[in-house]
């Protein structure tokens, strides 16, 4: 009796065991994870950190003094909207077009500088892509248990969760804990690899704030949902300028997002030569142009781009990056004239002066061809020869014999 008995509580006591190890064991591994020291099958991350695990939050913007609308327009450069300063005398504006050689992709981007004429702000615009599910990433997320859970929250609430919700604590619901498993997998995929902080600042759009060389400026990726896709820019602020501080406020608050299109390049030409000729030799034409370029990567809008702005004046600093870039993009500068005060590199100022040369040896050959050409003979000195030959052609039909 003694021995059944003993053996019904080791049997007891093994059970409660294995039933413990089971329910505890699920946190245990969790726990494993979220200090990045568990790799299996079922689960496996390698870049988890403690930053991945705790967003900001939501963010509050604070409203600056922005001032006249007026002097604001917003322009469409690839999938961006973005309100650009138009006619206003307190900023001025620059390309930023680089291009990569290995992927014949140019990536865009626009400077603006301020009333001390120093760069005070950069935007650049990031190619944008399918709003990730990672459902089927995980073999934890396969089994039928995970999927029911996963399937039945709405997407809404996944991407809010993605920048809002602390993930670092382990004693909540099974439920909750494999969701908490699966915003940490869309982290990894929808943020950078290295970042500060995280954060939302509207139900669409987050911002994740990345590492800048410089401590006086700010970089920030701005994440914005839109039908199935995530649009994305970057943002540099200048900490210490007020007039930076205003720029990042107008970005954040009013840049929107519409598919580029090639069909908008001619439409967008024709808004341009449709300008009066001051805006089309100075900034506001060149935006028309970048906008144009953008969605068409035609050469022909860059070279309308360089030709205007080298007949306008203060226009080196634009110059300067276009010519550099369409060097780089098609082996040209596509200058009609040297504009002095571009600090071009010597190689660069050496190949524009020898495009110069042979296009004015061209011009030279082709006037000499106009004045060399016989005259051209006007309407009615071609009308009196056709009834000259018609005569003479008569003449010699009344003269023709016959022959049967």
């Amino acid at each position: 009796m003694k021995k059944i008995i003993l053996a019904t509580l080791y049997s007891i006591s093994a059970l409660l065991l294995v039933t413990g190890l089971l329910l505890v064991s699920p946190y245990y591994y969790y726990n494993k994870i979220l200090k990045n020291d568990y790799n299996s099958k079922w689960f496996s991350l390698n870049n988890v950190n403690e930053k991945t695990l705790t967003p900001t939050g939501k963010l509050e913007l604070k409203e600056p003094n922005l001032g006249n609308d007026d002097l604001w327009r917003k322009f469409h450069i690839r999938d961006t909207n973005i309100p650009l300063p138009f006619k206003n005398p307190f900023f001025f504006v620059a390309p930023i077009l680089k291009y990569n050689n290995k992927t014949k992709i140019t990536n865009y981007g626009i400077s603006v500088f301020g009333t001390s004429k120093l760069e005070i702000s950069k935007v650049f615009f990031v190619n944008n892509r399918i709003l990730p599910s990672v459902i089927r990433s995980q073999d934890l997320f396969k089994l039928p248990i995970s999927t029911e859970i996963l399937k039945g929250i709405p997407f809404e609430k996944i991407w809010k969760d993605v920048f809002l919700k602390d993930i670092s604590k382990w004693d909540v619901p099974y439920s909750e804990l494999l969701y908490n498993l699966y915003l940490l997998q869309l982290r990894s995929v929808i943020l950078p690899d290295k970042f500060k902080t995280f954060g939302l600042i509207d139900d669409q759009t987050a911002i994740v704030e990345l590492f800048s060389k410089d401590k006086d400026y700010k970089s920030e990726l701005v994440l914005t949902k839109r039908r199935g896709l995530i649009y994305s820019y970057l943002i540099v602020t200048d900490l210490n300028n007020n007039e930076s501080q205003v720029l990042r406020y107008k970005y954040l608050k009013e840049i929107s997002f519409r598919p580029s299109s090639e069909t908008l390049s001619p439409i967008i030409y024709k808004e341009f030569k449709a300008l009066e000729f001051k805006d089309q030799i100075g900034q506001i034409g060149m935006m028309y142009l970048i906008s144009a370029y953008s969605h068409n990567d035609d050469p022909v809008y860059l070279k309308e781009m360089i030709k205007y702005l080298e007949r306008g004046e203060g226009n080196q600093t634009p110059l300067k990056r276009l010519y550099e870039y369409a060097n780089e993009r098609y082996g040209s500068t596509f200058a009609s004239k040297i504009i002095q005060g571009l600090e071009l590199e010597q190689d660069l100022i050496l190949k524009r002066n020898i495009e110069l040369e042979k296009q004015q040896k061209i011009e030279e050959l082709s006037q000499k061809e106009i004045i060399t050409a016989p005259a051209q003979k006007s309407d009615q000195e071609r009308f009196e020869e056709k009834i000259q030959q018609a005569k003479e052609n008569q003449t010699i039909k009344e003269n023709r014999m016959i022959i049967d």
